[in-house]
């Protein structure tokens, strides 16, 4: 069985964001990513909140060394 858990970085969230993108101007509700089927509708959540989240952490990682 696959593993069903995935892993963000900036780059692949910019990818799977140009998918959704996509699928968007094809009038789509639905796209695969990475062999793995998602909504257009939950994708703009999840990118939402990657986005935030990746964002803080690569700053909070920059601030942490800068301090070491």
């Amino acid at each position: 069985m696959a593993n069903p858990t995935m892993t963000f970085d900036l780059a692949r969230l910019e990818r799977f964001r140009q998918a959704r993108n996509e699928a968007r101007a094809a009038d789509q509700d639905s796209f695969e990513f990475d062999g793995h089927p998602f909504l257009v509708r939950y994708a703009d959540y999840l990118i939402e909140y990657l986005d935030d989240n990746i964002r803080r952490i690569v700053r909070e990682t920059v601030q942490e060394a800068g301090n070491a």
